[in-house]
């Protein structure tokens, strides 16, 4: 299974309150200990999760340090990262970690064997920041980095095209990563509605 998340800024103490994350969690430690238990009882060993950026707070090693912490208590061993504002350069030596298959600004991929068979080639691309505007290869754009204030589906959907806030603090996500099959239900439902508004 394909899983993806974004913004989960472990060890942050500052977004408890830029993102009312106080409202659930009483410290950053209590935060990092339920967003590391929420990516666990959905994302298996086996699986794949794509972090779509704004992972950890810190620089340099102190970075280097925090993920290496809170990624030991992490059991997915198929991580991939899409680079946020908060996160190093990715010329950066400390991007280079250990828990990550790749590192990357920007990323596609086939989700074929997740959709209908009329959608079999079928792509997603991901980068930190909402766009405006996409490869047209991609009928799904997801993004993180608005923690939820412009809502899970960031943009009216178009043409087929359609733009979700994959991060923990989006409307609905529940500090918890979505999986592809949830996706393209909601995405199969946003066609449908489209359809008869036609």
């Amino acid at each position: 299974m394909i899983w993806f998340t974004s913004d989960t800024h472990f060890s942050h103490n500052n977004i408890l309150h830029y993102t009312n994350r106080e409202k659930y969690f009483k410290n950053v430690n209590e935060m990092n200990k339920a967003l590391i238990h929420n990516i666990n009882d959905c994302v298996s060993k086996k699986d794949t999760l794509y972090h779509l950026g704004d992972i950890s707070l810190g620089k340099g090693k102190h970075w280097t340090s925090s993920i290496n912490n809170i990624f030991s208590n992490i059991k997915c061993e198929n991580i991939h990262v899409v680079l946020g504002n908060h996160d190093p350069s990715i010329r950066s030596e400390h991007v280079n970690n250990k828990h990550f298959k790749s590192v990357e600004h920007y990323c596609e991929i086939n989700i074929g064997g997740y959709v209908p068979k009329e959608l079999k080639k079928f792509n997603i691309c991901m980068y930190h920041y909402p766009m405006t505007t996409w490869n047209r290869k991609c009928p799904i754009h997801l993004h993180g980095h608005c923690h939820g204030k412009l809502g899970f589906i960031t943009s009216p959907f178009k043409e087929g095209y359609i733009r979700y806030d994959v991060g923990v603090d989006s409307e609905g996500l529940n500090y918890r990563p979505i999986s592809v099959i949830q996706l393209m239900k909601n995405y199969t439902s946003q066609i449908s509605k489209d359809s008869k508004n036609d």
